[in-house]
């Protein structure tokens, strides 16, 4: 991941020293006179644009089965986390699905099963909410479900990827495996 320090000059403004946003990205500084490149979504797609470049360059220069099978599976896990930190939605409502977000529903609703909070406000994707247990457990199932089902539709690929000859291998269609994939375990979980 790739992280962005710039030089500037001593702004005083509480904690936050400067604060701005440039072509949407957030920036901030904390002290020592740098500013932080902090908005994940937009900086990890830009980071990841330009891992799925370098994967397309090496499927396309790969000269035997195990080189471009490796590059095929380095491809396959950019794009299985592309879709999964892309957000789902739940009765219309956007709920989002970057690490972090999926980190911070996680810990929330252990919180609140385990009994060291009875309720909590939380941030989503269309503003804050105070949920429970029950009421927050159809969001957290949801994205548990999703990133599973991801995982095994790349699991699955990931498989069919290792009985292929080379030929194959030059041939086939990456996203489209796994779009099947992930079409196939819907059905399944339908």
């Amino acid at each position: 991941m790739l992280l962005y320090k710039v030089k500037i000059s001593h702004l005083t403004n509480g904690d936050i020293e400067y604060e701005h946003n440039i072509d949407g990205l957030d920036i901030v500084a904390y002290g020592d006179l740098y500013v932080l490149v902090r908005s994940a979504k937009i900086v990890g797609e830009l980071v990841l644009d330009e891992e799925l470049a370098i994967a397309d360059s090496a499927v396309k220069s790969a000269t035997n089965a195990n080189s471009l099978r490796a590059a095929l599976l380095e491809k396959l896990a950019l794009i299985r986390y592309r879709k999964e930190t892309a957000g789902i939605e739940l009765a219309g409502v956007p709920i989002n699905t970057a690490i972090n977000d999926q980190n911070r529903i996680s810990n929330a609703y252990s919180s609140l099963l385990n009994g060291l909070i009875s309720s909590t406000r939380f941030k989503g994707a269309n503003g804050w909410q105070t949920v429970t247990a029950e009421t927050f457990a159809p969001i957290a199932t949801a994205v548990a479900q999703h990133v599973d089902k991801l995982f095994n539709a790349e699991g699955i690929v990931s498989e069919q990827l290792e009985n292929m000859t080379f030929d194959e291998l030059q041939n086939v269609d990456i996203e489209q495996l796994f779009n099947v994939a992930v079409a196939s375990l819907e059905q399944e979980a339908a």
